[in-house]
């Protein structure tokens, strides 16, 4: 099966993988900017200190070490160059995938090898944090896509069928409105007995959370503003996306009380800047030898401030809320996995599974089967429990033991099969083989 996922992080654009049946790697790095993708390839010096990008002959600042000061060839760093919302870059991705398998057709998971026929190609999107944002949209556009292809309103000689078979996410913040209660109670009160605030705080945040003119309040107005000004959601409403960066500048506000504790938000237990997982990558493919071999034109840039400036000006982290598109999926017999690393913060468990909650309620042949089902222990190998899993039918909330934001590097073997499990379509909590359409778990 042909399978993407997506690593993004708050400030960081996503970057999504794929494999075929022939185990072809692909590396997409968008929107544009992040990773190794680039617009203009520019030769830049980089303020490690500042996190800002100079003129290749800009000196290193007097009293600085020369090691915050790397020159190397990055893309613009123009905002203008960019995806601006997670619609824009949902088109991005869909085009690009249009031309990549078709311009290599040997690369298509679709292609039978036999006869060079070409299905469509079945796709298992996973993401995580921001990914919780971008997935389901980007899920949702492949899907609408396939059906304009089916009336008629793409010519399907010229397109390719991205068949989604699953949607998988990772800590992600998927509906700031339904999560952002659980911060100043995650903060307080939590997996690992921490007060990173403490009572009056949380009970204050949420106070003003939920106040006129506070964070909900404010999210419900970009919400309405996108309906009037905006519907088709390409952030090209100046109005609107005042509304919704002010939505998000008042949010963040009640996020980051959190940061007084000097806990990592990828981590409670950790004292910030976490030591763990180590960012030895970013040397790693920035090397002159990696670089070269898979033909890189500019350095690996792991946080692209343009793409996160873009996107900070549209708001795009409230402008809808991804429950219509998720329950559109199930619909669609797409299975949904929403993974959770118990230490994180900044996503934390509690707001994933409100998500859950909130999407099998909203949702009449799942409410009363959700509610009636029960977590069952994740088990990994013969000696090693992972995680709690609640499943019924093709929606699976999954809380992981003893891991933070990013998942798979706290608890690799738990993660894989996770991931294992959700694309052969098994019961998550034993692997074993299951009537999907009605199982649920005890």
């Amino acid at each position: 099966k042909g399978c993407l996922y997506d690593d993004g992080s708050y400030g960081t654009s996503p970057r999504l993988w794929g494999w075929d049946r022939a185990s072809n790697l692909i590396f997409i790095d968008q929107p544009v900017q992040a990773g190794l993708s680039y617009d203009v390839a520019d030769n830049l010096t980089y303020d490690r200190l500042h996190d800002t990008y100079g003129p290749s002959y800009e000196k290193p600042l007097p009293g600085y070490p020369p090691y915050l000061f790397s020159k190397g060839t990055f893309s613009s760093q123009q905002q203008s160059n960019t995806a601006n919302t997670s619609v824009i870059a949902a088109h991005a991705l869909w085009h690009f995938l249009q031309t990549f398998l078709g311009s290599f057709p040997q690369y298509n998971p679709g292609l039978d090898p036999i006869t060079n026929a070409t299905r469509s190609t079945g796709v298992h999107l996973f993401t995580e944090s921001y990914g919780g944002i971008m997935g389901p949209v980007f899920a949702r556009h492949f899907e609408e896509q396939n059906e304009k292809r089916r009336l008629g309103e793409l010519d399907s000689s010229l397109t390719v069928e991205v068949t989604l078979q699953s949607l998988g996410i990772m800590n992600g913040l998927i509906d700031q409105k339904l999560q952002m209660p659980f911060f100043p109670k995650f903060a307080y009160n939590n997996t690992y007995d921490i007060q990173a605030i403490d009572r009056l705080s949380s009970l204050n945040s949420l106070s003003s959370m939920r106040a006129p003119g506070g964070c909900q309040d404010l999210i419900d107005q970009c919400r309405n503003s996108i309906i009037v000004n905006d519907p088709s959601g390409e952030g090209d409403s100046a109005e609107t996306n005042r509304i919704c960066s002010r939505a998000q500048r008042t949010c963040a506000l009640i996020q980051n009380k959190y940061l007084a504790s000097g806990r990592s938000i990828y981590d409670i237990r950790q004292k910030s800047p976490s030591p763990f997982p180590s960012v030895a990558y970013e040397e790693y493919l920035n090397s002159n030898t990696v670089q070269a071999s898979i033909g890189a034109e500019v350095n690996y840039t792991d946080t692209s401030n343009a793409v996160f400036n873009a996107f900070i000006a549209t708001g795009d982290i409230n402008r809808a809320s991804p429950l219509d598109d998720l329950a559109y999926l199930l619909d669609n017999g797409i299975s949904i996995a929403l993974i959770y690393g118990d230490a994180d913060y900044i996503a934390n468990w509690l707001g994933g599974e409100a998500i859950a909650n909130a999407l099998a309620q909203s949702h009449p042949a799942y409410s009363e089967p959700w509610s009636n089902a029960g977590y069952a222990e994740v088990v990994v190998n013969k000696s090693y429990v992972g995680g709690a899993a609640k499943q019924v039918a093709n929606l699976t909330f999954i809380r992981v033991y003893d891991a933070g934001h990013q998942v798979p590097a706290y608890q690799p073997e738990t993660a894989f099969t996770i991931f294992a499990r959700i694309l052969h379509g098994v019961s998550i909590s034993t692997g074993q083989s299951i009537n999907i359409s009605t199982f649920a778990s005890t």
